[in-house]
């Protein structure tokens, strides 16, 4: 069937630039060939003819940033932050060496406005995040204006939570198929959150409303380590008088305060791979957690005898946390860097293991150790060469993978899937296939009772990228780039209760009649779920997208214009239909699928979209932004990918 999607946008740049002026202090003449340099690294400028200069390929942190020039005396400048893709502006008076004054040293302040972006950014440094009482990036980015934070989903500015673009370390995080943020950043190892809202410029594409881009530590020169215990479990706890059970209404001896069973450990390392030898080095960071109550909150708890007709129901749910709503989670960040100038290689991760359990409501009074369960398992990796050609240019190579795996069902029979509605292993079903009516009333699911539902997506792409920054003189920064991915589709989901009663009715039929009644979706999959297709229409889907983008940042003194020009590449790589309004079905056995007629091959379009943003600082507390551009986002692949199978059963 014909497909569209939204482009995961570009593998973005993990670097800023800082750039300024460097004056003679009594006549504020430009001091020609002066020398710029941040401290502790190996980048640096010399200032031009006007006494300009402008450092490249910065990676984002806070730095101290030093200017000498032959006559003058040296002034250092610290707290000097770079943020990704924006430029931070440093300017230095020299006083002569004829004039004696006290070692100048001057400490940054922190800009209220970011007055070099053409759209609005906000962007929250590591030690921000530790003064925070947040865990991981989607925390600190639900804080901000326009942001609005619900059960774990962003929404930003009203839009829907898949236009939201997710990038660590340059790697796109949104799952393909549906666009859903996937995976986490353990909070000891972010360096920098950069959100922006709206108004993007030609790198960013496919994003609606906003773009998150997470930037996590490198080593440094020095071996630097963390280690972090926080849990509510200390103390000593009491069993409830109330309730009698010590599991889900814990008191804690010391506070009075109840416990959400929230315990977190997280330990990172970093610093040169060889001792002494600080051109390699390395950074890792682990974090283990867990909580009974993964939404964290107090219950009143329910105690209540309620009659239906002839039976008597006594309804006892615990006060405290929510009973069947637990989360556990492994999380890994890391890397190593090669720092052979002009050369640079980085790479590294991250990967995301996590275990939740669901809570339904309904299920809370006798059926909550049914609560359903849903795991995950994401890994993203990269590795990215820098080549800096000159001062004025570089370049950057970067290959990634990326692979999630989301799967949801039962707690007890999980991917047995034809023991789900079997009555023989559940005596409890009313029939086969059949739970107990919820009661009384229709509010409560009775002990036992089988979550009915069985799900699991497999999406994964590989991909490269390629940018070019060429900065002409103080105004022009010239930037270029492409990317190309090429991604893999594989779902499955039935109502797995169902498929116990659909054999025993029929104990001939074939997998595809039994599951097909079912309401089978697949693709990639068989009809069980068992053994991965990868041909076929309904085989494993390859969707290809690319963009490629040129722009011109003009920083003028009282004015930056973003001038660019983005184009989008969309390959479905699949069949369309011919018409939607005419579906031939053919027959199969015992079984129907959608007929080859149906069908016809599908093209690549692409997507033209000129963009300009506008910056105009007004005063050091207020900027006026204005921005122009097309920007488009098709709806989420999980709205077009549909087994025929399915199809053809509706």
């Amino acid at each position: 069937m014909s497909l569209l999607l939204i482009l995961p946008g570009l593998v973005l740049a993990q670097v800023g630039k800082i750039a300024g002026k460097v004056v003679d202090r009594e006549t504020k003449e430009p001091l020609i060939g002066a020398n710029v340099i941040i401290e502790g690294t190996t980048l640096g400028a010399s200032t031009d003819l006007n006494g300009n200069y402008v450092i490249l390929n910065v990676p984002p942190g806070i730095y101290t940033v030093k200017a000498s020039y032959v006559g003058y005396q040296t002034i250092t400048v610290r707290n000097v932050r770079v943020t990704v893709g924006l430029t931070t502006e440093v300017n230095f008076e020299l006083p002569s060496e004829a004039i004696q004054v006290p070692t100048v040293e001057v400490v940054a302040e922190r800009p209220l406005i970011q007055k070099n972006a053409t759209n609005e950014i906000r962007v929250v440094r590591s030690e921000d995040v530790q003064n925070m009482p947040l865990r991981g990036y989607t925390s600190v980015v639900a804080i901000q204006t326009g942001v609005v934070q619900v059960g774990g989903t962003i929404y930003v500015r009203g839009g829907r939570s898949e236009e939201v673009a997710y990038y660590v370390d340059g790697v796109y995080f949104n799952n393909p198929y549906n666009y859903a943020r996937t995976g986490e950043v353990v909070t000891t190892a972010i360096e920098e959150v950069s959100y922006q809202a709206g108004g993007f410029n030609a790198e960013y594409g496919y994003a609606m409303s906003g773009v998150v881009v997470t930037t996590t530590k490198t080593g440094g020169t020095k071996y630097s380590a963390t280690l972090e215990l926080i849990t509510d479990e200390y103390g000593g706890f009491f069993r409830s008088k109330e309730t009698g059970n010590p599991n889900f209404h814990k008191k804690n001896v010391l506070t009075g305060a109840y416990s959400q069973g929230y315990s977190l450990y997280s330990i990172s390392l970093g610093g040169p791979l060889i001792p002494g030898y600080d051109k390699i080095r390395f950074f890792g960071a682990l974090e283990r957690t867990f909580m009974r109550n993964r939404r964290p909150s107090f219950y009143d708890g329910v105690q209540a005898t309620v009659v239906e007709g002839q039976d008597t129901f006594n309804i006892n749910i615990p006060a405290g946390l929510l009973r069947g709503n637990s989360t556990s989670r492994w999380l890994f960040n890391g890397n190593v860097v090669f720092d052979f100038k002009p050369f640079n290689l980085r790479i590294g991760g991250t990967s995301f293991f996590r275990t939740d359990r669901v809570y339904i409501h309904s299920y809370s009074a006798y059926n909550y150790d049914r609560m359903p369960r849903e795991e995950e398992t994401t890994h993203g990796y990269y590795a990215k060469l820098t080549h800096t050609i000159s001062a004025s240019t570089f370049y950057t190579l970067m290959f990634s993978w990326y692979r999630t795996f989301i799967e949801s069902g039962d707690n007890i029979w999980w991917d047995d899937i034809e023991s789900y509605g079997d009555k023989n292993k559940n005596p409890q079903l009313r029939d086969w296939g059949r739970n107990q009516p919820f009661r009384p009333f229709s509010l409560f699911a009775q002990a036992n009772t089988v979550y009915p539902n069985y799900s699991k997506n497999l999406s994964s792409y590989v991909g490269v990228k390629f940018d070019i920054l060429h900065q002409i003189g103080r105004v022009h920064e010239i930037k270029a780039g492409f990317d190309l991915r090429y991604n893999t589709i594989r779902v499955y989901g039935l109502r797995a209760l169902d498929i116990a009663n659909n054999r025993r009715n029929n104990p001939t039929g074939s997998n595809e009649n039994i599951y097909q009644t079912a309401f089978v979706n697949t693709l990639g999959y068989d009809v069980t779920g068992k053994t991965e297709v990868n041909t076929g229409r309904n085989g494993a889907k390859h969707p290809i997208v690319g963009a490629a983008y040129i722009q011109d940042k003009i920083e003028l003194p009282e004015l930056i214009l973003n001038l660019g020009l983005r184009v989008d590449y969309i390959n479905p790589n699949t069949d369309q239909l011919v018409d939607p309004t005419k579906i031939i079905l053919e027959s199969k056995g015992d079984w129907y699928d959608m007929a080859d007629a149906n069908f016809k091959a599908s093209k690549p379009y692409y997507i033209f979209a000129p963009r300009l943003g506008i910056s105009f600082p007004v005063t050091d507390r207020t900027v006026f932004h204005a921005q122009y551009g097309v920007f488009s986002q098709a709806p989420q692949l999980n709205l077009f990918y549909t087994s025929t199978i399915l199809f053809a059963q509706y």
